[in-house]
């Protein structure tokens, strides 16, 4: 089983992310002004959100998409409360793979020496899960924990920041994202 690579549509709301790419074609608003989802993507949109939303609809929409995991009426995947593990937007190596949630799939075609972080199936509120795989082109995982502002993995590897902990972990050891 292969999985199809598509392109997310990240967004961060009062604290939570939200994957719209289904619900493009159906966004509303899309569009008008030269105003689209997409210039959007892996961005905090808490103040446009109020700035061009003047009903309660769009809340109604979000609040199912929390209540259900994924709102099959509107399209909208809630990924989880984590936009305040990231220092400002959702950073390129983060991935939501909802038919993938452990990354498995998705990194058969990944190359060598290459990771993403993508949210933990076990502790999504306190942490993050990596994935990675080496030179030889073994799929590894890694927890990354966070207690307040401090990052950390379970080998004792910490950060005071979750991006310092993807450098030392990753970065510093020549991986890319995936």
């Amino acid at each position: 089983m292969s999985v199809v690579k598509r392109k997310e549509l990240l967004v961060a709301i009062d604290g939570d992310v939200f994957e719209l790419s289904k619900f493009v074609s159906n966004h509303p608003g899309e569009g008008i002004q030269d105003i689209y989802l997409r210039n959007y993507n892996r961005k905090e949109v808490s103040s446009e959100y109020v700035h061009y939303h003047f009903d309660d609809e769009p809340d109604k929409w979000l609040d199912a998409a929390r209540e259900k995991k994924f709102d099959p009426e509107t399209g909208i995947y809630y990924v989880g409360p984590i936009a305040g593990f990231f220092k400002r937007n959702i950073p390129p190596y983060f991935h939501f793979l909802p038919d993938d949630v452990y990354a498995i799939e998705y990194m058969k075609d990944a190359p060598a020496k290459s990771f993403i972080v993508r949210p933990s199936q076990s502790a999504p509120t306190t942490s993050l899960s990596a994935t990675s795989k080496d030179e030889t082109g073994a799929v590894h995982s890694v927890r990354l924990n966070r207690d307040g502002s401090q990052w950390s993995t379970k080998s004792g590897v910490s950060a005071g920041s979750l991006e310092e902990l993807v450098d030392k972990l990753f970065v510093q050891q020549s991986f890319t994202a995936a």
